[in-house]
């Protein structure tokens, strides 16, 4: 999370473009939307179970960043053809996300506004109720199949820049986040959260590699915003930040979590 909030920075001060990361987490890490507290998690769960805790920029629930592959996007008005309105913005990131799975052989659309789930995952969500997590939540530029989720993304439009990040479910394990959550968190059950989304390992015979999920990734990025991208490498500068702003982030965590103990 700290690379991308650089990257975003970058972008804000000219000195980034537009880029695109792919990425895979290690160890697995909840990230909490920027509203959210830690109070949510069991720390000591977390901690047994080698998980991380981290925070995003952006909104909505917590989500559990294991067996996924993770995407940011960033770009400054001037590198797009068109001057982009958020919602724009938004719905052609979640196409250019679409697009990278249909070339993997998934039958996967967008939600677009007003657009009804299927009965099957419409119904998992209503019985999510309340829950705080990412993945019981219903939300415009989803992608899904057959009305469950296989991906999620989140955007920010402003300073005449455009972020946006998101993550596709490579296999299950994301569901373990209710193991994680805090005694007295309203929870959804366990069949509500696993109905209500799906990952590329129940629906591909062959998981795509890291590699070739990557690669149709930046095809579908490219296609969609007119951009073409080169294999780069973070500065010794931007890497110096990025340390600085994980430590600031990690602190934050832990300063809440100790005063709500």
């Amino acid at each position: 999370m700290a690379v991308d909030e650089i990257l975003l920075d970058g972008c804000k001060d000219g000195t980034v473009g537009a880029a695109l990361r792919i990425y895979r987490w290690e160890p697995p890490a909840v990230s909490l939307g920027y509203s959210q507290g830690p109070d949510l998690l069991d720390v000591e769960n977390c901690k047994a179970a080698g998980v991380d805790v981290v925070r995003r920029v952006t909104g909505g629930g917590a989500l559990l960043h294991w067996e996924e592959i993770t995407y940011c996007f960033v770009a400054r008005e001037e590198f797009l053809p068109l001057p982009l309105r958020p919602r724009e913005f938004a719905g052609l990131a979640a196409a250019a996300v679409g697009r990278a799975l249909v070339r993997l052989g998934v039958e996967a659309s967008v939600v677009s506004r007003g657009r009804e789930a299927r009965v099957r995952g419409r119904e998992a969500r209503v019985r999510a109720g309340n829950s705080p997590l990412c993945f019981t939540r219903g939300a415009e530029n989803e992608i899904a199949v057959e009305g469950r989720k296989l991906a999620g993304c989140a955007h920010r439009v402003s300073d005449r820049t455009y972020f946006s990040h998101g993550s596709v479910m490579v296999g299950p394990a994301h569901l373990r986040v209710l193991e994680l959550l805090r005694p007295g968190v309203p929870r959804a059950d366990f069949l509500a959260v696993r109905e209500g989304c799906v990952s590329l390992s129940e629906l591909l015979e062959c998981v795509p590699s890291f590699e070739e999920a990557g690669r149709v990734l930046k095809e579908g990025f490219e296609e969609c915003f007119g951009l073409s991208f080169r294999e780069g490498k973070l500065s010794s500068h931007e890497e110096r930040l990025i340390s600085e702003r994980a430590l600031e982030k990690r602190n934050i965590v832990a300063r809440r979590d100790r005063s709500e103990a």
